[in-house]
């Protein structure tokens, strides 16, 4: 057992020592990610050059969150317990593809609010890339809410179909079908 510590701490000090060159980098998108309410999309994070980084900690967060994390992977373990709770089950990451360095952040159901800046970030390399994610909320009304703030809800939550006019109460749209 001590054998196996001794070569683990080993292979940490060669990857610091490797690392610390400055030579290793992660890269994320230059664009912005496009999605739209309810798919499932993936948030690229890639650390050049490829390195196996599955016993690495690993966190994806948004600073405008409290708690502002969205995914953490630490000792092969998925950190449920500080994980923002808008995002308990809803993300993940390739596990497959972490010894090939590609740490990206699998988003399911996707939200509207969701849409915001998402960081990637490697602690033991102090290495972070960050990417953009817009949500267009097609079907979606804006409703103002006490004069002060704006919410956004998805017309099939909140419609109602009136079968004699044809009027979907609150949307002011009609049902081509009932004409």
């Amino acid at each position: 057992m001590q054998q196996l510590r001794s070569t683990s701490v080993l292979v940490v000090h060669l990857l610091l020592i490797h690392f610390s060159t400055g030579q290793s980098k992660l890269i994320g998108s230059s664009q912005p990610i496009m999605a739209t309410v309810g798919d499932d999309i993936i948030l690229p994070c890639q650390l050049e050059p490829a390195v196996d980084v599955a016993a690495m900690t690993l966190e994806w967060s948004r600073s405008d969150l409290i708690p502002r994390f969205v995914f953490v992977w630490r000792v092969g373990l998925d950190l449920v317990s500080i994980k923002h709770p808008s995002y308990r089950g809803r993300t993940s990451l390739l596990s497959d593809e972490l010894k090939h360095g590609n740490m990206s952040l699998k988003l399911s159901k996707v939200k509207p609010a969701d849409e915001g800046t998402y960081r990637c970030y490697i602690p033991v390399l102090n290495e972070a890339s960050f990417v953009e994610l817009v949500v267009e909320c097609r079907g979606c009304q804006l409703i103002e809410n006490n004069n002060t703030s704006i919410s956004i809800k998805e017309e099939s939550e909140r419609a109602h179909l009136d079968t004699q006019t044809g009027q979907m109460e609150g949307c002011g749209k009609e049902d081509p079908t009932l004409k």
